[in-house]
């Protein structure tokens, strides 16, 4: 986990807390959802953020979650109110569903200030059996849901970047370099 806090600079974890479930009285967000689950933030800013992302683990999610959610997590949406009139962007990093548990990560934009001294709830929504995932460059989509400051970020160790800023890492060139015998420091033969 260090190291996803040390690519993702200003990224908050969050946790799951009790009691998860809620289902509110009114039309859920948006229309057709099920409902949502609330994480708290574990650690508060020292100071307030503006626009940044947090990194939202869903193994600890409940079972009323997993039972509503779709089987490859394309229902997964996320808001900062219980009424989800302010949709955040959401990329599904990681995603398993084994029934009435599960594991998964998510990458959630922060839109706005978050305070360094009140508790943010973030609702994450799910329970809508015909939701597609949005499309990557959506305003709530993959895309969007990175930090300006954040120019890539490949939580799988290479190749796709999740950003909008499509820096996909590609070799160019491979080489095979040889050593002489007994020195490791110097090649005696560079070939592609």
């Amino acid at each position: 986990m260090k190291a996803l806090r040390t690519c993702l600079e200003r990224a908050i974890l969050c946790t799951c807390v009790s009691p998860c479930i809620s289902q509110p009285a009114h039309a859920a967000f948006p229309d057709g959802w099920a409902g949502y689950v609330t994480h708290s933030v574990t650690t508060e800013p020292a100071s307030n953020l503006t626009d940044f992302t947090l990194l939202v683990s869903l193994d600890q999610l409940p079972s009323e979650f997993w039972l509503m959610v779709q089987s490859d997590g394309d229902d997964i949406r996320a808001s900062k109110d219980a009424a989800g009139t302010q949709q955040l962007p959401v990329d599904v990093i990681l995603f398993s569903d084994q029934g009435r548990t599960g594991s998964g990560l998510i990458a959630v934009k922060w839109t706005g200030t978050k305070s360094s001294s009140v508790n943010e709830p973030l609702y994450v929504w799910a329970g809508n059996p015909i939701a597609a995932r949005p499309a990557d460059t959506d305003p709530y989509g993959r895309e969007n849901a990175y930090a300006a400051h954040l120019r890539a970020f490949w939580p799988h160790g290479g190749g796709e970047d999740r950003t909008g800023f499509d820096n996909d890492l590609r070799a160019a060139r491979i080489y095979a370099i040889e050593f002489a015998t007994g020195d490791q420091r110097r090649p005696t033969n560079l070939r592609r």
